[in-house]
C-alpha cells in the first residue's frame, strides 16, 4: 500500500512538472505571438517606407529639371556679377 502512496505522489509530482512546462510553453508560446506580430508590424511599416521612399524619388526627379535651371541662372549671374566686379577693380 505504501508503494501505492508513493506512486501517487510521484503522479502528482509529475502533473505538477507537466502543468509547469506547460505553463512555459504558454509564456514561450505568447512571446513568441508578440514578436511575429512585432516583426508583421515592422514590415508593413517597410512597406509604408518603400511607398514614401517611392513618393519622394518622384518628388525629387520632378524638381531636378527646376533645380538645374536654378542653379544654371545662379551660376550666369554670379558669372556677371563676377565679370562686374574685375571691371570696377579696373
Amino acid at each position: 500500500m505504501a508503494h501505492l502512496v508513493l506512486a501517487n505522489e510521484d503522479k502528482d509530482n509529475l502533473k505538477e512538472e507537466v502543468e509547469e512546462v506547460l505553463k512555459q510553453i504558454k509564456g514561450h508560446k505568447s512571446f513568441f505571438i508578440k514578436e511575429e506580430e512585432s516583426i508583421s508590424n515592422l514590415m508593413k511599416e517597410a512597406e509604408k517606407n518603400k511607398a514614401l521612399s517611392r513618393k519622394l524619388q518622384k518628388f525629387i526627379e520632378s524638381i531636378k529639371p527646376q533645380l538645374k535651371n536654378s542653379m544654371d541662372m545662379i551660376e550666369s549671374k554670379y558669372k556677371k556679377t563676377k565679370h562686374k566686379i574685375k571691371k570696377c577693380k579696373i
